[in-house]
């Protein structure tokens, strides 16, 4: 019986245990929108991104990014006024990972070296 038990808590470590893997590719580019609050309202901010390239836009607010992709699923978002296209981090760089998928979202935790990570979801737009 002790057996048994072992045996089953085995099984159920290794089939919930497995890391499922992200499809971070068909979020590469496209056109996104994600939702926050701010002062007591909810407001969207839209993206558009390219491979190279983010442009966010929300009322009074549009500025582009260059885009660095560190690994599959990891990118910076680097303000152009930075004028480096090093692979390395740099003071002011966000860098983003992509940590879950669905068929029309993402989770990414965001951050600046130094401080917290946040999580935030990214939702794909029907084009």
């Amino acid at each position: 019986m002790r057996h048994l038990f072992v045996l089953a808590f085995l099984i159920s470590t290794v089939s919930f245990g497995q890391k499922k893997e992200c499809d971070c590719y068909k979020y590469y580019t496209g056109k996104f929108y994600s939702t926050y609050e701010s002062k007591g309202k909810i407001d969207t901010l839209y993206i558009t991104r390219t491979k190279t390239e983010q442009t966010e836009k929300t009322i009074g607010y549009n500025k582009t990014f260059k885009v660095i992709w560190l690994s599959s699923c990891k990118f910076v978002i680097r303000d152009y006024s930075i004028r480096s296209n090093e692979k390395k981090l740099l003071q002011g760089d966000v860098i983003s990972k992509i940590v879950a998928t669905t068929s029309n979202s993402y989770i990414t935790k965001a951050w600046q070296k130094g401080n917290k990570k946040m999580p935030y979801t990214i939702y794909k737009l029907e084009e």
